[in-house]
Order: structure tokens, then sequence, then C-alpha cells
């Protein structure tokens, strides 16, 4: 006599549930941490460019940009001494805030700037870090701007 079943038994279907939901868990973990990466990085290369963009005005109009930083009700923001007012609310050019509320600024060198005389720097860094990772985008005396992922051990 043959006895012919279908379908699965409560045990396999136990097995099935604990192994979606261990490769579930790990993937939602890896998910946000790769985000956290993400956004840590362009916040980065976002300031990286707003440095950039100061460098090159300092040297077409002659002219120093010395760097702020403050704090407002999203985060930090960072502006040049060349505007009149030196708060996080007005919106220019001059002047940039955090896009991620969980990337912090953990470290600035006091007087960092551009001099529009022979497009140099004061040779400076600025920290940025939160659960994944820190960068550090570095100035040099001649103007050069890097960012360097220092987690992952990038030679600066």
């Amino acid at each position: 006599m043959k006895i012919r079943t279908h379908g699965f038994t409560l045990m396999e279907m136990m097995v099935v549930m604990v192994i979606v939901t261990a490769l579930a868990g790990a993937g939602i973990y890896s998910w946000r941490d790769w985000k956290q990466q993400q956004q840590l990085r362009e916040a980065a290369l976002q300031v990286r460019d707003f440095l950039t963009r100061l460098r090159e005005d300092a040297n077409w109009h002659n002219r120093d940009h010395l760097l702020w930083i403050g704090n407002g009700e999203r985060g930090w923001c960072m502006g040049s001494k060349t505007e009149d007012q030196a708060t996080c609310e007005p919106h220019s050019q001059w002047h940039i805030a955090t896009p991620f509320s969980d990337v912090q600024v953990t470290e600035i060198t006091p007087g960092l700037g551009f001099f529009g005389l022979r497009n140099t720097a004061w040779p400076r860094h600025i920290r940025l870090r939160n659960d994944s990772g820190e960068w550090k985008i570095i100035v040099s005396a001649w103007g050069r701007i890097r960012a360097c992922n220092i987690t992952r051990g990038a030679a600066c």
C-alpha cells in the first residue's frame, strides 16, 4: 500500500521560517549600515564641493573666505564669513547645511579659509562622523581639497 502525502510538515515549515527570518534580519541590518555609509559619503562630498566653490571664488575675485560653523534646528551648518549674518537660517551660495541629521561634524580646525592671493589656504581639516564611520576633508596650504574615508583605512 502506497501512502502519498502532499505538502510540508510543520517541522519543515518552521525551519524555513527561521531561515527566512534570519536572512531578512541580516538584510535589514546590512541595508541600514549601507544607507548610513552613503549618507556620510554624500555629506562629505557636499562639504568638499562647497569648499571647492569657496576656493574658486576666493581665487577668481581675490577675496578671503573664512569658514564658520554653527548649529541650527536641523543640525550643523557652515558658511563663509563674507556674509553679513553668520546664522544657519539664510540660504545663499556661501552657506551649506547638513542634508542628514545623523551626520555630525566632530572636528574642525580653527581658521579654515581660503585666501585669494595666489590661491592659498591655511592647512586645516574637517571630520564628519556617523554610526557607520568617519570621513576627513583635508585642505592643504595650496588649496588642494581631499576627502578621505578614514574608516576604511584610506591614507590621508
